[in-house]
């Protein structure tokens, strides 16, 4: 509950700074903004999992919009996370106009992909309560159903097929190419900082912005991994029940939390926000403390 709370809170941290200051609003925090709504709604879905009872009963039409909500939410992020590195390796590497002409393109892969996935497997009845997939006590695939297609004999889709279809798949994609395109990005900006000629607005922003550049891809996987060590481990029979109770108080905590670090690292620890809090507290006591002689004479 702390993790999906605090996540919440960096989110809307995230969301509130954008729309508040028009000189925070530059194209990568616009996109920093649909992560975090992206992060906000996967807290919002498991805080849901964490406040109510859910009993082992995947025709609970709860546990299958909590499902929905947070499996959907999960590939938006996942998604999202690629994508900006993407247009800040195509920013800093001097292809602005690619960049900009590909926005639209991860608008509608970051909608319409999920989307149809969930809606699917909602379909399919794919989605509900686990006990025994590597996710207990989380709604995400159902194990109560074997869906069976009236040609054949063997079933349509398995639990795992749903599972890599409905998540892990685009996780496990999202480790592979998220940390080689930000090292290449924190590789280009090492290379090109010094270059009088590489000095326009979007490349001082992103330098501004992504000097913690590597930290991104750090939280993301540290964040998510433990998770997908529980599935694979589950998945492939490897033994890992030893540490099962760790590994889920840890998918529990990392699962939610992604929304609050990105706010630490684009709220607290950016020296530009930092500044106008300052500021906008300062007149906020000034403005106090005028109203105050004036009352007083």
């Amino acid at each position: 509950m702390t993790s999906c709370s605090l996540s919440m809170v960096g989110s809307l941290m995230i969301l509130l700074t954008y729309v508040a200051w028009e000189d925070m609003r530059s194209t990568v925090r616009r996109m920093l903004v649909f992560l975090s709504l992206g992060d906000f709604f996967v807290a919002l879905g498991n805080l849901f999992g964490v406040v109510y009872d859910i009993h082992a009963n995947s025709k609970s039409v709860y546990c299958k919009i909590q499902s929905f909500i947070t499996t959907g939410f999960s590939m938006y992020t996942f998604l999202w996370t690629m994508f900006i590195g993407i247009y800040m390796l195509l920013i800093i590497t001097k292809r602005k106009r690619t960049a900009m002409k590909l926005i639209p393109l991860f608008h509608l892969i970051t909608l319409f992909v999920p989307l149809i996935i969930v809606c699917v497997a909602m379909a399919y009845g794919a989605l509900g309560y686990s006990m025994q997939s590597g996710t207990r006590d989380w709604c995400w695939i159902s194990d109560h159903y074997m869906i069976y297609q009236p040609h054949f004999e063997q079933p349509l889709t398995s639990i795992l097929f749903w599972q890599i279809v409905a998540g892990k798949g685009i996780e496990i994609f999202a480790y592979i190419v998220t940390p080689i395109v930000y090292l290449f990005s924190r590789r280009e900006l090492g290379t090109n900082e010094s270059s009088s000629l590489f000095m326009d607005y979007q490349i001082l922003t992103i330098q501004d912005i992504d000097r913690k550049l590597i930290l991104i891809p750090l939280i993301f996987f540290g964040a998510r991994v433990w998770g997908t060590i529980r599935f694979l481990g589950v998945s492939t029979g490897l033994t890992v029940i030893k540490c099962q109770f760790w590994l889920a108080v840890l998918q529990g905590f990392g699962d939610s939390a992604q929304g609050f670090f990105n706010a630490i690292l684009f709220v607290a620890l950016t020296r530009k926000i930092r500044d106008k809090f300052k500021l906008l507290l300062c007149c906020k006591e000034e403005k106090e403390l005028e109203s105050w002689e004036r009352f007083v004479k």
